[in-house]
């Protein structure tokens, strides 16, 4: 058993060592990103909730941030092709910034609709820019 599991650990090390440079940012990005979100993630609803939000406020407030996900993901892919990828990513990590930010300062409901906002539009964006990444590595 010890054998597989160093088989398989050396074997994940050879292939992400022979990846190009960007293809390893992202890996980290998105590493990275994903614990930091996990670790706050589940206590938004509580939050927006106690700002005075009812349930099917809080579905909208989900709602309207998916869709706008929805809708800038293909605009996420011709930006990237008109701006480049760089300016794309490093434009939905100022996205990403922005979310908790607005988090932060809000004292309704209601201004948790922008952090939600900037929040789809950054994880779209910087999905959209990491999967092009992936796919040309």
């Amino acid at each position: 058993m010890a054998q597989l599991a160093s088989t398989v650990a050396s074997r994940t090390w050879g292939f992400v060592r022979r990846r190009p440079h960007d293809f390893k940012v992202m890996m980290a990005r998105q590493s990275i990103a994903m614990f930091l979100l996990q670790l706050s993630y589940p206590y938004d609803s509580i939050f927006t909730v106690g700002l005075g939000a009812t349930a099917i406020q809080l579905g909208l407030v989900h709602s309207i941030g998916l869709a706008m996900g929805a809708l800038l993901s293909p605009l996420a892919g011709l930006l990237i092709d008109r701006y480049g990828l760089k300016k794309v990513f490093l434009a939905a990590v100022a996205l990403l910034i922005l979310s908790p930010l607005f988090y932060s300062i809000a004292w309704r409901w209601e201004i948790v609709i922008f952090a939600m906002l900037f929040y789809y539009a950054g994880f779209r964006m910087g999905g959209t820019s990491c999967t092009t990444v992936c796919a040309t590595s």
